[in-house]
């Protein structure tokens, strides 16, 4: 059996004494938990640029980001390195854009690390938000 998880609602992509990052709301064991998702430079610039702009009416503020929870590869020859991609969403009342972006390896094994391994509040308490206070 497959556990399926949510999307996971972005809050927030900046940077602290920590480093790069994401807040996360996730949803698990039927509570929502927030937590801090440290990202590598590479990723993180793509993702801020994305989570700065509205995909739909600029002007508009009921408009959110969501992380989707999987992870595409390619390669585009049997010479050149897997190419990985993260993807966002943008959620506007009825309407939602899928935003692909490359990201790094290290991004794409945690969401895949995500995926397979974590089924619990308990698997994620180290990511927990309050913890970096």
């Amino acid at each position: 059996m497959t556990f399926q998880h949510r999307n996971f609602k972005v809050l927030k992509v900046s940077c602290d004494k920590y480093g790069n990052f994401m807040k996360l709301k996730i949803y698990l064991e039927g509570t929502w938990v927030t937590v801090r998702w440290g990202l590598d430079t590479d990723s993180y610039i793509k993702i801020a640029k994305i989570v700065k702009r509205n995909y739909f009416d600029s002007l508009a503020k009921e408009y959110y980001y969501e992380l989707v929870p999987q992870i595409g590869i390619y390669k585009e020859s049997p010479i050149k390195e897997k190419i990985f991609l993260g993807c966002l969403r943008c959620v506007q009342q009825t309407k939602a854009k899928r935003i692909e972006f490359e990201c790094s390896e290290h991004f794409a094994g945690n969401i895949e690390w995500f995926k397979k391994d974590v089924k619990k509040l308990k698997d994620v308490e180290h990511l927990a938000w309050e913890k970096f206070q």
